[in-house]
């Protein structure tokens, strides 16, 4: 009998193909692991927009006619008495267009008569535009009519504390889409 003490040619092209496979195959692996946290780490816009709007019509919504805090605001800005933590307050919503942001705030009581200035912070980014608009029963003309002022410079509302409700309009950024949203709250505790 000989020795052997090498490979043969067909030993070595089968090592070869397996490795070649098993390459192949953790490559395969790791570029869709890749692949799939990028679209993780990715800015999906409609998901923020959706968490704004929860938000917006969470406080909104269950905000109540209080005396000693008004219920104002424009295009871009809207104030309302609201439940903060345990006790009343404010709710703010700011849009800063040089910025590009939304903007809430929520201040205490104490620090609504104790002027203090309210802390924004950014709730949602890449904002191109954002109006507010609100709704009412103007008894003069006896028609319904949306006004981007709270209380209104234009018509007599029914009650000047509150609207009946509030439209959002926004539009946001991201890369070469705009996505436009607009959504319609009700104010259950309006005067109708």
């Amino acid at each position: 009998m000989k020795n052997k003490n090498g490979l043969t040619f067909v030993e070595v092209l089968i090592t070869c193909f397996m490795v070649a496979l098993i390459g192949i195959a953790v490559y395969s692996s790791l570029n869709n692991g890749i692949r799939a946290w990028q679209r993780v780490q990715q800015k999906m816009p409609e998901e923020d927009i959706a968490i704004f709007f929860d938000k917006f019509l969470n406080d909104v919504s269950n905000s109540f006619q209080y005396p000693q805090i008004s219920f104002s605001g424009n295009q871009t800005y809207v104030a309302f008495p609201a439940m903060i933590g345990i006790g009343i307050g404010r709710s703010s919503y700011n849009f800063n267009p040089g910025q590009g942001r939304l903007e809430r705030a929520q201040e205490a009581y104490s620090d609504i008569f104790e002027s203090k200035a309210p802390q924004f912070y950014s709730i949602l980014s890449d904002v191109s535009a954002f109006v507010l608009s609100y709704y009412f029963y103007d008894v003069e003309e006896e028609e319904f009519i949306w006004s981007h002022e709270w209380p209104p410079q234009e018509g007599k509302p029914l009650d000047a504390n509150i609207p009946l409700a509030v439209r959002a309009a926004i539009e946001v950024n991201n890369g070469k889409k705009t996505y436009g949203y607009t959504k319609v709250i009700q104010l259950p505790l309006a005067v109708r």
